[in-house]
C-alpha cells in the first residue's frame, strides 16, 4: 500500500466515526474524499481532505492514482450508477 485512498460515505456520519477517520488519515498522511451525504466528516480544510466522491470524471485522476480504496461507510446509493 503506498498510495491508498479513503472515502466516506453516509454511514461515518456519527461523529465518534468521523473523529476515528480524521485520525486515521492524520496518522498515515492517507488522503480521504467523502460522499455530498458525508459532507463534513472530513472538513474541507483538513489537509487529508481530496474532494467529494460521486464516482464521475471529476474525480477519477485521483481515484485512479491510488493502489487501496478504502470506503468507510458507504452506500451505493450515493454514487453514480456507472463502472469503477
Amino acid at each position: 500500500m503506498r498510495k491508498p485512498l479513503l472515502i466516506a460515505g453516509l454511514g461515518a456520519r456519527r461523529a465518534e466515526d468521523a473523529a476515528a477517520i480524521r485520525t486515521f488519515c492524520e496518522s498515515r498522511n492517507v488522503p480521504a474524499m467523502v460522499t455530498y451525504k458525508a459532507k463534513g466528516v472530513v472538513p474541507d480544510d483538513d489537509p487529508h481532505f481530496a474532494g467529494v466522491f460521486t464516482n464521475g470524471a471529476i474525480e477519477r485522476p485521483i481515484v485512479e492514482q491510488a493502489d487501496l480504496l478504502i470506503g468507510v461507510g458507504l452506500d451505493p446509493v450515493e454514487l453514480l450508477p456507472r463502472p469503477w
